[in-house]
C-alpha cells in the first residue's frame, strides 16, 4: 500500500467515527503540551541548581585544616604550620628560642582537624625537647627520691629548669623569703595552654621559698596528673643542725698540771698574767690559737 492509499483510507476511517478521532486528537494535543513543557522546566532547572551550588561557597579565602604539630621539631613545626602563626613557651618560664632543634611543638592553638582561614593566626607552644618526652612518660607525678633537694635536681635533669622550691607547710625558718609571682597579664589567645592557672601557682606561692634541706613531698603530690609544661615544686624541711659534741664544750677550771702554758695560753688573751708569772684565775685558753 502506497502513501496515497494509507492516507485515503485514515480520512475515510475519521470521517466514519468523528466522535472517537476527535478524543484521540485531544489527547495527542495534551500529550505535546506536556511534553513540551517538561522540556522547559529540565532546561530551566539547571541555572537554579548552578547557584544553588554557588551559595554553598564560603566568601573570602578558601578554608583550610589545621595540620597536626604537635611532637614535631619546631625547625620542621614552621614550614609546616600556616604562615600566620606565632610561637611561645608552654610553660611559665617565657624561655626563647635560639637552637630550634632543641624544641618540640607541645600544643597549638586552634588544635589539629580545626577549619580555618588561610588568614587566621595560630599559635604554636614548645618545651625543649626533653621536657617534652619526660610529660609523654610521666601523665602522673612520680614518687621523689628521698635525700636533699640537690638529689632531686639530679633525679629529674629532664625538667630541671621546671622545678621551683619551697619549705612544706609550718616548717620554714625565720630567714625563709616569701615568693615574689609578678601577676600574669591577661592572655588575647582563646584557651591558651600556657597560662598557669591559681590551683597550681597559688598553693605553691602561699609557701616559703626554700634554700635547702631534705624532701617532704611535692605539688603535685606523687599519682595526681600532671599538666604537660607545668612547673613541678619540690616540699622541703629544713635540716636540723647537729647537737653540739663532748669535744666542743668546755666547763672551765685549771687543768693544765705541768704548767705548760704553750699548749693553752697566749699573752693578751686573758688569761695571761704578765705581771705574776703564769696564769690568772677565773679559767683559761682551750689552745694556744684563741
Amino acid at each position: 500500500m502506497n502513501g496515497s492509499s494509507r492516507g485515503r483510507r485514515i480520512i475515510s476511517w475519521i470521517t466514519r467515527h468523528p466522535r472517537l478521532s476527535g478524543c484521540i486528537g485531544v489527547v495527542f494535543v495534551i500529550a505535546m503540551i506536556a511534553g513540551n513543557t517538561g522540556d522547559q522546566g529540565t532546561s530551566g532547572q539547571a541555572p537554579a541548581a548552578a547557584l544553588a551550588g554557588q551559595a554553598t561557597v564560603p566568601a573570602g579565602p578558601e578554608s583550610v585544616l589545621m595540620p597536626n604539630l604537635v611532637g614535631m621539631n619546631l625547625r620542621d613545626a614552621r614550614s609546616a604550620a600556616p604562615a600566620n602563626h606565632a610561637e611561645q613557651d608552654l610553660s611559665p618560664r617565657d624561655r626563647s628560642v635560639f637552637d630550634q632543634d632543641n624544641w618540640t611543638v607541645a600544643a597549638t592553638v586552634p588544635p589539629a582537624g580545626t577549619r580555618i582561614l588561610k588568614n587566621d593566626e595560630v599559635f604554636l607552644f614548645y618545651l625543649r625537647n626533653q621536657e617534652w618526652r619526660w610529660f609523654q612518660a610521666n601523665p602522673v607525678m612520680p614518687a621523689l627520691p628521698a635525700g636533699e633537694i640537690y638529689q632531686s635536681s639530679d633525679s629529674f635533669p629532664d625538667i630541671r629548669e621546671l622545678l621551683e622550691y619551697r619549705y612544706a607547710e609550718g616548717t620554714a625558718p625565720e630567714h625563709a623569703l616569701d615568693a615574689h609571682r609578678a601577676p600574669a597579664a591577661a592572655s588575647s589567645i582563646p584557651g591558651d595552654p600556657s597560662v598557669e592557672p591559681e590551683s597550681e601557682w597559688g598553693p605553691r606561692d602561699r609557701l616559703k621559698v626554700a634554700s635547702g634541706g631534705t624532701t617532704a613531698g611535692s605539688l603535685p603530690e606523687a599519682g595526681q596528673p600532671l599538666r604537660p609544661g607545668r612547673l613541678i615544686t619540690i616540699l622541703v624541711k629544713p635540716v636540723a643542725p647537729p647537737p653540739p659534741s663532748s669535744a666542743e664544750t668546755y666547763g672551765g677550771g685549771p687543768t693544765d698540771l705541768d704548767g705548760n702554758d704553750e699548749n693553752y695560753n697566749v699573752p693578751g688573751d686573758g688569761n695571761w698574767s704578765s705581771g705574776g708569772g703564769g696564769r690568772r684565775g677565773g679559767g683559761f685558753c682551750r689552745s694556744k690559737w684563741c
